[in-house]
């Protein structure tokens, strides 16, 4: 059932909540996914593995109101609009000025792209193995980025508050209820989906999401470039290779990860004229977070990954990742790959290839190009 929530009527209301949200925080450890429910470091770094199943979870149950503000269903406040989201409807400001993004996969991009102005994020470096912040964001964009909390952490209410943002845009699998009403007692909270890692279209996240802050015209232009891009990639790769096959590996601190197509960047591999082999394709999506997205493989079944081309790449838990991948690719069955055998085994980085957003498809591109076409540019 939809969730709903309220809005508190100005900043100086949201900030005193804030602070009130802040004292609690010095006792009962804000920080944390959900208090009393937290996911786990270890569910949240196996991202579209058995982690993700145990996320979603967090996100059922009844949501008591978050008290002020103007009750969802009733007249617009001037100055706001009405936007639906994964967790029902909210009312946020029509020209909001800080926004804190506990969506650095899908919404952080999309964001930015529509010119929303950012001010507070999550680390994604547990998940990528990089950065705080993923790598396709420029210099001037991750100076004006304060870091909020990260993914062993949860995001830190007190970081958060001190921001006094207008909105909160965070991801819906990582809520439960009591986060979700703490963060509505700072600003308004509105929630992304995550289509693209059910096997749904990227892009209509993307539109989604700039639609809420009226800025559409950003997130077209993004969409209309990579849809160029992506289809003349598909001509030449077709032109030179034909239709060959690619896996997708992803090394965490204790798994193998073999990712299913419906999982990104299984859209963008398809739209390039790429096939997965067999055990990896679900052409009907995977139809909820409660599914497995990967297959978690032995070392004792590399050869399960096998294609024309294989990608592979870290994202999560770096220094126990790094000692994995080493594993693997000494293992006498990773050499015995054909992709490794015909030198078309290449690492990549994790935050292109685990973000579904189109500045994480344009560098899936970029690889594309780069190791399956000798770096011809498109």
């Amino acid at each position: 059932m939809p969730r709903s929530s309220c809005t508190c009527s100005t900043r100086r209301a949201r900030h005193e909540k804030g602070a009130s949200v802040k004292a609690e925080g010095s006792s009962h450890g804000v920080g944390a996914f959900g208090r009393g429910r937290r996911l786990s470091r270890r569910g949240f770094l196996k991202l579209g593995g058995s982690g993700l199943a145990g996320a979603a979870l967090l996100g059922s149950g009844t949501l008591a109101g978050c008290g002020g503000g103007t009750p969802q269903g009733e007249g617009g406040s001037a100055g706001t609009r009405r936007v639906e989201h994964a967790l029902g409807e909210t009312r946020i400001p029509s020209d909001p000025r800080r926004v804190v993004a506990l969506d650095s996969f899908i919404a952080l991009p999309a964001l930015l792209d529509a010119g929303v102005p950012v001010v507070g994020a999550l680390s994604v470096s547990a998940i990528s193995g990089g950065g705080a912040l993923p790598s396709y964001l420029t210099q001037e964009e991750a100076d004006g980025i304060e870091i909020v909390g990260g993914a062993e952490s949860g995001p830190n209410l007190e970081a958060i508050a001190a921001l006094e943002p207008d909105v909160v845009v965070a991801w819906s699998v990582l809520l439960d209820d009591r986060l979700y009403e703490d963060l509505n007692r700072i600003a308004p909270t509105v929630a992304t989906e995550g289509v693209a890692y059910l096997g749904g279209d990227w892009r209509d996240e993307a539109r989604r999401i700039s639609s809420w802050f009226g800025a559409e015209e950003g997130a077209e232009a993004r969409i209309s470039a990579y849809e160029e891009r992506v289809g003349e990639l598909g001509r030449r790769v077709e032109e030179r290779l034909g239709t060959p096959s690619v896996s997708a590996l992803r090394i965490t601190e204790d798994q193998l990860l073999l990712y299913y197509s419906c999982f990104w960047p299984g859209s963008v591999l398809a739209e390039a004229g790429l096939r997965r082999p067999q055990n990896q394709q679900r052409d009907d999506g995977c139809p909820s977070f409660q599914e497995q997205h990967a297959d978690v493989l032995s070392l004792e079944r590399l050869p399960e990954a096998d294609a024309d081309a294989l990608f592979y790449y870290v994202g999560g838990g770096r220094d126990g990742a790094e000692a994995l991948k080493d594993r693997m690719t000494e293992n006498p069955l990773w050499r015995s790959l054909d992709a490794v055998h015909n030198g078309r085994a290449f690492a990549v980085g994790g935050d292109a290839w685990l973000f579904a957003n189109a500045r994480a498809a344009e560098l899936v591109l970029d690889d594309l190009e780069k190791h399956l076409l000798g770096g011809d540019t498109v």
